[in-house]
């Protein structure tokens, strides 16, 4: 599946089930159009995954092995968090946000 995503840009079946597009960062935000933009780094202000997961908008998540966010990303976040104290690997964050999602889906 993820051969014909990166050869034809689309995963489809009876339903379309991913689909690649070609945009920068602005152009994700002017295509979703979030109220609320929230950044994850391991700079941002101390928070946890739970209250980020409350939170109605959009979660960028850094995952950069050095550095942070370019100007223009930054310049789109409205809130630049952290979940830990530690740099954690992005796999390590996105479970922890969607773990957190998945637990408010079932309350």
């Amino acid at each position: 599946l993820m051969i014909d995503l990166l050869k034809k840009g689309r995963i489809a079946s009876n339903d379309m089930l991913i689909e690649l597009y070609d945009m920068n960062f602005e152009g994700l935000i002017d295509l979703i159009k979030p109220d609320y933009v929230i950044g994850l780094s391991r700079i941002g202000r101390p928070s946890n995954a739970e209250l980020i997961a409350k939170k109605e908008g959009m979660i960028a998540i850094g995952g950069f092995p050095r550095g942070h966010f370019s100007n223009v990303i930054a310049n789109n976040i409205n809130e630049l968090a952290s979940i830990s104290r530690y740099a954690l690997d992005t796999h390590v964050v996105c479970s922890r946000i969607v773990y957190e999602f998945e637990k408010q889906l079932i309350r």
